[in-house]
């Protein structure tokens, strides 16, 4: 429990949420570290399979289009500065 704690300490999380399109292994891996995390840091990660669709719906909802490149879902062009 302490190191988990250091790593909360070290590494804090700022009020964004953190989107991962990731394998179903990594939500595994996921819930088996969760309990040892702060609710307010587990509120903040959003892990998704391989379906597009649901991590690119669940992301325009917290990120403008016009913030966002093409490839994930926005108009904002892949090749931008």
């Amino acid at each position: 429990m302490r190191s988990s704690c250091l790593i909360v300490t070290a590494f804090p999380i700022h009020p964004i949420t953190v989107f991962i399109p990731a394998p179903n292994k990594v939500n595994t891996l996921f819930t088996m570290i969760k309990p040892f995390l702060k609710s307010e840091t587990t509120t903040k990660i959003k892990i998704f399979g391989k379906n597009d669709e649901k991590w690119r719906e669940a992301i325009l909802k917290d990120i403008s289009p016009d913030q966002l490149r093409q490839r994930y879902g926005g108009t904002m062009p892949d090749d931008a500065a």
